[in-house]
């Protein structure tokens, strides 16, 4: 172990009397690639060998550029020539050599640690994320080094002789600094990395926790309606009638079983006990996620802010959580009177169902799909959109959209290595070669769910792109979902994989993920600090949400959605009651995203160290915007595994789908497969976060303030037409 000490300050001392070893990310021709096709990481031991190498060769690094510049300052005290710009450029490179080392490591282990099937490869990764985690804070607080970064930026030379993306490194590094408390005693530091570490522990249990849920939650319901709720629809499910007219339901990790379960129960006294107990998912949660937000609280003052959300972060398009507040409710208000008109259709539903007006939160689902399910009812004469949605056809339709507005290439490699020989983590992982211009990247799609598997759609970045000379660095990239095998089939690799139907919402998501990708494959950034999705993070959901537009979009789903029978394209009435659906109850959607993000904001303000707030406050909210009684009993943020990541960010969501909304309007509303649109929004990627996302999104929308978009917000996100 590098941390062998429960005094932080053992790590600095441990990597400072290390000496490097040979560390590359490069696989040798003579070498057999491992786990992501990376060389020598084939066994969890690996992992942890690779941490030591590169915390030995950052080991090198620090005592490189420390004592560059103490020998610079000497000789600048005796009054010689000190070319400070060209030490600054050679500062950075360094830097950027050093994080892309340690990042490389970090990242991989992250992506191995939520979608490894191997417990012990999971228990590896977890130590290394923790001991990476440990170290950034410490490197974060090396006062050293920070003098160093300090001296490049303060230099006379720094705006004369460094371009502006090494000047925007050197102020996010600066900023990065200061975030951590370098302005503190040495004591109070040490506390610093303490506190963060601490945090990281809490951040892993509540993930753990929402993956490892298996505990059993029974519900009592009638017999007769029992017996019509279709169970073999769910593994986690089971039935025990009773001849008392009683039947109980029981489902492990309840969440996603009794949602299901409420679209088919036609009585609201029957489906609020299932409600309530879709709520009650991961209830160790309930004092993990107490700690986590006082820790964070506790961490916020140490460093001299009011609350966490206030600890200014390097990148963000929004500067401070009163302007995201005002946002958010702006919006709210703003959506009240379409609010207002889909609860009347609800009511009016219930009226006539049931007999009464009065409607709750378990009222939701069964009513929005039942009329969703009216309005489809034209298209029951035609094959679901689903049998046109095989995994081949949405790769072809990727293939399509990427080559013609971007150039990529997809090549699906149908002779994947086998699980066994290490590159790929499950026989279920495709890969794929995207190709553009001279540069080939990698993207490993494990789309399918298994036990033991993160409950997540996300892209992991796994080694980003970075301009290295004349040679740009191979990207790689892993999409992770957790769709279900329609087929029931054990055949793996492309073969067993390429007939399994997708649902919309499934290829919705696909085509989101690969927005991701696409930032990470199509970055040409000269560092890697700033490549890809390495950006602000309210801006960083933009491009994912821009491509599920594609999934609405007639002129392009009929090219490639055939029947995986017959052949015969989705016909464009079925696309056209598809998108009238989408617009059913976008209000209620958007506002149930507001809650969300406005209780992620709470919950990291100062009120957030108290642990009765952080109890209460759900229901709270819920009380206060409505549109349904709050439900006291119920937690749904036990398992809102975004406040552990996104923490006083889930906003951004909402933030960037108004850019995208108007980056599509402006762009591609009148040809989806612009080469002309693509190329901008090509431009916009490439520069990652090498420049401002504002900056980015002003020149991509013809020099409109993206800022100004909010006031324009209830149009772009409440109706959603991809052709206007």
């Amino acid at each position: 172990r590098v941390v062998g000490s429960g005094r932080p300050g053992r790590l600095l001392q441990v990597i400072t009397q290390s000496r490097p070893s040979n560390f590359s990310t490069q696989v040798k021709k003579s070498e057999k690639p491992g786990l992501y096709g990376l060389p020598g990481l084939h066994q969890p031991e690996d992992l942890k060998r690779k941490l030591v190498d590169v915390v030995a060769q950052t080991s090198a690094t620090l005592r490189q550029v420390t004592g560059e510049h103490a020998e610079l300052r000497q000789r600048a005290a005796r009054g010689e020539a000190v070319q400070w710009g060209q030490w600054g450029k050679r500062v950075l490179r360094h830097l950027d050599d050093m994080s892309e080392t340690l990042c490389f490591v970090a990242d991989t282990a992250e992506v191995c640690r939520l979608t490894h099937p191997d417990p012990v490869w999971q228990q590896a990764c977890r130590s290394v994320c923790l001991d990476l985690g440990t170290y950034f804070a410490q490197l974060n607080s090396h006062r050293p080094l920070y003098e160093v970064l300090d001296a490049v930026v303060s230099a006379e030379a720094f705006t004369k002789e460094l371009s502006e993306e090494e000047q925007r490194v050197a102020v996010l590094l600066l900023r990065e600094f200061q975030a951590h408390g370098i302005h503190l005693e040495e004591r109070e530091r040490e506390e610093v990395i303490r506190m963060q570490r601490d945090i990281m522990d809490c951040v892993f249990q509540f993930q753990s926790n929402i993956v490892n849920d298996d505990h059993d939650v029974s519900v009592s319901l009638p017999n007769s309606v029992a017996k019509q709720l279709p169970m073999r629809d769910l593994s986690r499910l089971s039935l025990d009638v009773h001849p008392e007219d009683r039947a109980r339901v029981v489902a492990t990790a309840p969440a996603a079983a009794f949602e299901f379960l409420l679209k088919h129960v036609p009585l609201s006294e029957d489906r609020r006990p299932l409600y309530v107990a879709s709520l009650q998912s991961a209830p160790s949660n309930r004092p993990v996620l107490q700690e986590l937000m006082g820790r964070r609280h506790a961490l916020a003052k140490r460093l001299g802010y009011e609350c966490f959300g206030e600890v200014p972060q390097p990148v963000r398009v929004m500067s401070n959580p009163e302007t995201v507040r005002q946002f958010l409710l702006d919006l709210n208000a703003a959506i009240r009177p379409r609010v207002e008109v889909e609860m009347d259709m609800l009511k009016d539903a219930k009226m006539t169902m049931e007999g009464s007006r009065e409607l709750y939160a378990w009222d939701y689902s069964f009513y929005t799909v039942l009329l969703k399910s009216d309005l489809l009812r034209n298209a029951t004469r035609l094959a679901p959109i689903s049998e046109h949605l095989s995994l081949q056809n949405v790769l072809r339709g990727m293939s399509l959209v990427l080559d013609s507005i971007f150039g990529l290439q997809i090549e699906i490699d149908e002779e994947t290595p086998p699980a066994e020989d290490g590159e790929v983590w499950h026989p279920s992982v495709l890969k794929l070669r995207v190709k553009t211009g001279d540069v080939e990247g990698t993207v490993y799609l494990d789309l399918f769910d298994r036990p033991g598997k993160a409950d997540q759609n996300a892209t992991f970045g796994i080694q980003f792109a970075r301009r290295v000379g004349e040679i740009v660095q191979s990207p790689r990239t892993a999409v992770v979902c957790n769709f279900e095998r329609t087929s029931r089939e054990t055949a793996q690799g492309w073969e067993g994989c390429k007939d399994e139907l997708l649902s919309h919402w499934e290829a919705i998501n696909l085509f989101h993920e690969m927005g991701h990708a696409c930032h990470i494959l199509l970055s040409r950034t000269n560092f890697q600090h700033t490549s890809g999705v390495r950006c602000a993070l309210d801006y960083a959901e933009t491009p994912s949400q821009l491509m599920e537009n594609y999934m609405w979009d007639s002129r392009v789903l009929r090219k490639f959605a055939v029947h995986h029978q017959t052949g015969q394209p989705v016909a464009a009435e079925q696309i056209a009651l598809l998108q009238d659906s989408r617009q059913m109850f976008r209000g209620l959607e958007l506002l149930q995203q507001i809650k969300l993000a406005l209780l992620d904001i709470d919950l990291h303000s100062a009120s957030g160290a108290d642990p009765v707030f952080v109890d209460q406050r759900e229901a709270e909210i819920q009380a206060e915007l409505g549109p349904f009684p709050a439900v006291p009993e119920g937690h749904y943020r036990t398992r809102f595994s975004h406040l552990t990541n996104y923490g006083a960010n889930y906003y951004s969501y909402l933030l960037s789908g108004v850019f995208a909304a108007q980056l599509w309007s402006t762009h591609f509303a009148s040809d989806p497969l612009s080469r002309e649109g693509g190329d901008r929004l090509r431009g916009m990627l490439e520069k990652g976060g090498s420049v401002p996302a504002a900056d980015l999104l002003r020149d991509a929308l013809g020099g409109t303030d993206p800022l100004s978009l909010c006031a324009d917000s209830v149009r772009t996100l409440l109706y959603r037409d991809v052709s206007s």
